[in-house]
């Protein structure tokens, strides 16, 4: 369950198609804002976590986590039109623009064993959006080296 201020949902099964996984995905998390309490705001700033369930051999080989969650970005943002038409975004967007993620954990990971014998049910992994708090990490430099 995610904080209130938070949305987490399942990703829907990664398609080839990605117009039509991108269209997925923002009405997965639209839903999940109608389930949560309170109001989601969708200028952030934002950080994104992404679980994606691929297969064990080629699929999960084959896809690069940098593609899958340019995908995700897109559809979040209802970023699914063809570039002749111009900045044209769906109504109802999740997060305004992309530029408000300060950060992003993206994994791949096998499709969980209570999946394996109905992959048709399966989720196409998980999805977390919530708001950006900076932190220190330790690779970070605090004094002169």
């Amino acid at each position: 369950m995610a904080k209130p201020n938070s949305l987490a949902c399942p990703l829907p099964t990664y398609q080839t198609n990605r117009k039509v996984w991108r269209r997925k995905i923002l009405s997965c998390a639209r839903m999940a804002t109608r389930a949560r309490a309170g109001k989601w705001t969708n200028t952030g700033p934002f950080e994104v976590i992404v679980l994606l369930y691929l297969n064990e051999g080629k699929q999960h080989d084959k896809h690069d986590v940098d593609n899958r969650l340019k995908d995700v970005l897109d559809g979040l943002q209802g970023a699914f039109y063809e570039k002749a038409k111009g900045k044209k975004r769906a109504k109802g967007r999740i997060i305004k623009n992309d530029s408000s993620v300060c950060r992003v954990i993206v994994e791949k990971q096998q499709v969980p064993k209570k999946y394996k014998n109905r992959l048709e049910d399966a989720p196409g992994g998980r999805l977390l959006v919530r708001p950006y708090s900076p932190r220190r990490w330790r690779i970070q430099i605090t004094k002169a080296e």
